[in-house]
């Protein structure tokens, strides 16, 4: 009774204000920490973001340099094999050596995934806030670099398999493989049946490179697609810190 008098007073009266004024002040307090607390992970996140985005731009631009060089070599591979084609056809086949490299020389690309690999092992990978971003890099490394690995996989079994031995029995390897030097054996190809083997061996090395070439030309057009939208996100994220 005492308790019911002493809430419904004068005195309760003429401190509840104060009594509220504390509740809010305790509210405002927990609400500003935990917004606080929220804004602090939301930046720390941001941070680490940009730090894997920076490093997987790092990564590809090693990737992008690497590529180019073997589209390159490839590109002069091809040329060098139309070279020895229409050495066949005219007969100057002489000396042969700096064009055979092409039949048993195979394109290599070894991507620098270290980047990729952390954030993917580590589940940080889910930081990348832009889905498609997000989705293009997965994309990019296990499925264009697998196509690509695959590829290059395919093309070596057919170089083993199809012409490795035939520039064995045929060329002076030693001189073949050292870029500069030509063979100095002399390819008979009197022969109608020795041209025709020579010839198709030609027609799968360009073959094989063709579609080796495609193949990179568009891994190399996703790398920069790729890298542009990371450049774009770390723009987004430089102006939110």
């Amino acid at each position: 009774m005492r308790i019911y008098r002493y809430f419904t007073g004068t005195t309760a009266l003429r401190y509840l204000p104060i009594y509220i004024g504390e509740l809010l002040i305790i509210f405002l307090g927990i609400t500003l920490s935990w917004w606080f607390e929220e804004w602090r992970q939301d930046k720390q996140d941001l941070q680490r973001e940009a730090l894997h985005l920076t490093n997987l731009r790092s990564n590809l631009d090693t990737d992008s340099l690497t590529m180019s060089g073997e589209l390159a070599d490839m590109k002069e591979s091809m040329r060098r094999l139309k070279a020895l084609e229409k050495a066949i056809e005219t007969g100057k086949t002489d000396s042969l050596g700096h064009y055979i490299r092409s039949m048993i020389m195979v394109a290599e690309f070894h991507p620098n995934d270290s980047e990729f690999e952390v954030i993917k092992s580590t589940g940080e990978i889910g930081l990348i806030e832009d889905d498609t971003l997000r989705r293009d890099i997965m994309t990019l490394y296990e499925v264009i670099y697998g196509q690509i690995a695959f590829r290059i996989e395919l093309n070596h079994q057919a170089v083993i398999s199809n012409n490795w031995e035939y520039a064995v029995n045929n060329f002076d390897l030693n001189k073949v493989i050292r870029s500069g030097h030509e063979s100095e054996m002399k390819l008979d190809l009197k022969s109608p049946e020795r041209k025709m083997i020579l010839r198709n061996k030609i027609d799968l090395s360009m073959l094989t490179t063709m579609v080796t070439i495609r193949r990179f030309e568009d891994g190399l057009s996703k790398i920069r697609q790729v890298r542009s939208r990371i450049s774009n996100r770390l723009a987004i994220i430089e102006s939110e810190l």
